[in-house]
């Protein structure tokens, strides 16, 4: 996007994409996921060389999962250093999502 932001629906496709991740290490062999819904918070402009996630799961249920998502700016002077804690004063979002549980079919 203009002015080297990233634009508001990668931010919200990462918090997405995160948030499912993290409840899909939960499932039981055969039941999938989707989306139900989600929503973010856009705190500063997403002006970095790349975005990271942090995800984590704060209700896990049998049909329903909630996930709370951070997203963080990465510049590129962080690169080479992989152990660079993501810190508060890097975070461009913060996300809130709830995923729906499908049950395993029946054969």
């Amino acid at each position: 996007q203009q002015h080297g932001l990233f634009h508001g629906g990668v931010v919200g496709y990462l918090v997405d994409n995160a948030a499912a991740i993290a409840a899909g290490t939960l499932l039981r062999p055969g039941e999938d996921l989707l989306s139900a819904e989600f929503k973010v918070n856009y705190l500063r402009p997403a002006k970095a060389a790349a975005l990271v996630a942090e995800a984590r799961v704060i209700k896990p249920g049998r049909r329903i999962t909630v996930v709370s998502c951070a997203v963080f700016g990465w510049d590129e002077e962080d690169f080479p250093a992989a152990s660079v804690a993501l810190a508060e004063e890097h975070q461009v979002a913060a996300g809130l999502a709830t995923i729906a549980i499908l049950p395993a079919r029946q054969a």
